[in-house]
């Protein structure tokens, strides 16, 4: 079995952001997004009650120093930030590459039986105009991150819109 953690490192995908206290926030320029299957710590790949696969999404970050970090987003990130996409006015995908994120872990929720509390994010999304997401895809070109579409292998395309829990 393949460790993705280092596939994505040595693809060079850059650090994993990690939101380890309350008050850690991260912010950058949204490079790419991702979707794939989630996995337990065992590798197995976790799935919705009906069998359906669920997902975990990788939002790539560029810092203002040029560096690139990797957010994974499963739980309730995924809602914060659909709705701090929606605020800021993205209709699609597209919409939200070259746009500045900013994600903080600002409290716990109440933990569930056997179950650590779940992490309680705050997100802003402030979209990028059409010059400035024209510039990172001629900055980026010939490479497909600038369009946000996803061409590794066991990956996907992401609808921020789409039903995904």
């Amino acid at each position: 079995m393949s460790n993705q953690h280092e596939e994505d490192d040595f693809m060079g995908s850059g650090a994993s952001l990690k939101f380890e206290k309350i008050g850690v926030s991260h912010s950058g320029k949204l490079v790419s997004i991702k979707a794939r299957n989630d996995q337990d710590i065992n590798g197995k790949t976790k799935t919705w009650d009906d069998g359906t696969p669920k997902k975990v999404f990788l939002w790539q970050l560029e810092d203002k120093d040029g560096e690139l970090a990797t957010m994974w987003v499963r739980g309730n990130l995924v809602k914060v930030l659909r709705e701090a996409a929606v605020k800021a006015g993205a209709k699609k995908q597209s919409d939200l590459i070259g746009a500045t994120v900013q994600v903080k872990h600002h409290a716990l929720g109440e933990a569930q039986k056997g179950m650590q509390p779940a992490k309680l994010f705050q997100a802003k999304i402030t979209l990028a105009t059409p010059e400035e997401r024209a510039a990172m895809a001629a900055r980026d070109e010939p490479d497909a991150r600038a369009s946000g579409t996803a061409t590794d292998a066991g990956q996907e395309d992401y609808d921020p819109f789409g039903d995904t829990e």
